[in-house]
């Protein structure tokens, strides 16, 4: 099997952020003992590119401070890849990735939809991980709304706009994946509107996914997929399965699930 290249995009890292950076440097300090192309792209003072050995690389996109929590994060938004030519589709035509994960709930994971709604034909359709340590609702309680109003827009962002855009998904913790579970399945939603929710999922192109049983303790190993692969993604030559075996050689364990939202 030829070797397979995978991009890690997140705006959690600065030079003295804790473990979401430390997770990510170990996992591009790793990719020379398993021969595997590993970049990841950050925030950072200015572009720049750091080789890490001959199969890790980390790009630094040149972003302003964020505006309010810490600022000693950098912020990259979509200004940063939705026009041709900014600079993450650069890096991104430049790897021309078989996988890409996005570590963030905010500004970054309308790439997603980008790509998946073929928007960026250039790039082609690389598999799409959606990875997360922590819960949006949390958040948004802590600095906006702590109302009916913020957990009403925490469930229908997270179930209506972003799940809807990734094929796969891993939660560092059963806790942080219990959202992702609650944001689309009916039991917890009981007055969402159902048309609005398959339009939403149709509209990516993601109406056979599923969030039943989904989600992936990344430290254990655990790794389960949400859609029902193509015949033609089935094939051993496809970038799918290429990713699943890049997957399963980090040390994942696959398990595939297919089910339509209305069938829970």
């Amino acid at each position: 099997m030829s070797s397979i290249k995978s991009v890690h995009i997140t705006n959690y890292y600065h030079p003295s952020s804790g473990g979401v950076k430390s997770n990510y440097d170990a996992l591009v300090q790793a990719a020379d003992l398993y021969k595997r192309h590993v970049c990841l792209i950050v925030p950072g003072e200015a572009d720049k590119v750091e080789k890490i050995g001959e199969y890790g690389k980390i790009y630094f996109v040149k972003a302003k401070h964020a505006p309010f929590f810490d600022r000693r994060y950098r912020l990259m938004t979509p200004l940063h890849y939705l026009q041709t030519g900014a600079p993450i589709r650069q890096i991104l035509l430049q790897e021309m990735p078989d996988m890409i994960e996005i570590y963030d709930n905010y500004a970054l994971t309308l790439l997603a939809g980008v790509i998946r709604k073929g928007y960026f034909k250039a790039l082609g359709r690389p598999l799409l991980v959606y990875f997360t340590g922590e819960r949006f609702d949390t958040i948004f309680k802590s600095f906006v709304s702590n109302g009916r109003l913020g957990h009403w827009f925490c469930r229908r962002l997270m179930g209506n706009y972003n799940l809807a855009m990734f094929d796969y998904f891993i939660a560092n913790s059963p806790f942080v994946a219990e959202e992702l579970f609650e944001s689309v399945l009916k039991e917890f939603n009981p007055k969402r509107s159902e048309k609005f929710f398959d339009f939403c999922w149709r509209f990516f192109n993601s109406h056979q996914k599923i969030l039943k049983s989904v989600l992936l303790f990344a430290h254990v190993g655990l790794i389960r997929s949400c859609f029902r692969l193509q015949e033609n993604q089935k094939n051993s030559g496809s970038r799918y399965t290429r990713s699943l075996e890049y997957l399963k050689m980090l040390g994942f364990c696959y398990l595939q699930h297919g089910f339509h939202p209305k069938k829970t």
